[in-house]
């Protein structure tokens, strides 16, 4: 098995010197597949889940490093002749200018529910939240925009080959990150360095996936996905018994769906292609809507009826943000 997987690895590394962006497999036919859509909104159910604290949650926290493996999946699949400059401008105006609107909106609701409270509202503030946002989920906007630009730059510069040592150096980051993270973490960190140390190993997932869908296909691309998938997990329980318990159970579920998805070479209908595309607005409003719908009393917190709920909410107030001059910014 060993000896059939370097032969696949260097056959890869033969076949083609070529960027992500410049595989004959055009990227208008990867994005027309279902499966990183399905994706997209198993993380975003998965994350609403998890925040909800309903049974299961810490499986469902899996939607995480999904949601960023895929996010840095799409940021190398920039096209031919990219600049560097091009390739940030692009995240600031995805990630960082949705990230400094939405702290703004969450920054007003705290402030409002601090003087409902009749508490002072320069309490609700932390210095922290200078690199999280007043709202603890934010986060991840300006942790992705780092990653995915540095991801896109990667391949914009031409430094993801398709050669035998770029795979090989990939695969090192893919088994050696567990154990790296599971030892920081085993330091208890705190926000956002606890938040951003969980989700590195996700970063080094989504480099080799990605690079795995736009130069393998068929056979060779559900075995390459398989066995990059397998060390990946077999390096995290290793982690996680050794060092510390930080990583298997969410990264076990994350990885799961993520290779079911992949697996999945059915085109994506209008619909599911819809309902991606309001993922990103999905995890920006989410929050506010499961505080809105506990503070009700009519749905018992921490449930599934609750998860159930706010993502119906939570898909409708993307739907209706998405006919507004709010577009952009979800």
């Amino acid at each position: 098995m060993h000896e059939c997987f370097v032969r696949m690895i260097a056959s890869l590394g033969d076949a083609s010197t070529m960027s992500p962006t410049s595989t004959p497999r055009s990227q208008a036919t990867r994005s027309r597949e279902a499966g990183p859509e399905w994706a997209r909104l198993a993380a975003c159910v998965g994350i609403i889940w998890f925040h909800a604290s309903a049974p299961g949650h810490l499986i469902a926290y899996g939607g995480l490093p999904l949601l960023t493996a895929l996010s840095v999946m799409f940021a190398i699949r920039v096209r031919s002749g990219t600049t560097v400059g091009a390739v940030w401008r692009s995240r600031v105006t995805r990630l960082g200018v949705p990230w400094l609107f939405w702290s703004a909106v969450y920054a007003v609701l705290k402030s409002g529910q601090a003087i409902a409270a009749g508490e002072p509202i320069g309490t609700v503030f932390e210095p922290v939240m200078l690199l999280t946002g007043p709202a603890l989920h934010l986060w991840w906007l300006p942790y992705a925009l780092v990653v995915t630009g540095l991801a896109g730059t990667l391949a914009a510069t031409g430094a993801l080959r398709a050669t035998a040592a770029c795979w090989w150096v990939m695969g090192f980051a893919l088994v050696l990150s567990p154990p790296l993270i599971c030892w920081a973490m085993s330091h208890r960190p705190g926000t956002p360095l606890a938040q951003w140390s969980f989700t590195a190993p996700s970063v080094a997932l989504g480099l080799v996936t990605g690079m795995i869908v736009a130069h393998a296909a068929g056979v060779r691309r559900a075995v390459l996905i398989g066995v990059a998938s397998a060390l990946f997990l077999v390096s995290c329980a290793l982690s996680d018994w050794l060092i510390a318990r930080a990583l298997l159970i969410p990264y076990a579920a994350g990885v799961a769906v993520l290779m079911v998805t992949l697996a999945a070479r059915a085109p994506a209908g209008p619909i599911v292609s819809w309902l991606g595309g309001l993922s990103f607005g999905v995890y920006l409003v989410h929050p506010a809507l499961i505080s809105l719908v506990e503070r009700t009393g009519v749905i018992p917190p921490r449930s599934i009826l609750l998860v159930g709920v706010v993502t119906v909410l939570s898909f409708v107030a993307a739907a209706v943000l998405k006919k507004t001059p709010l577009a952009r910014l979800i």
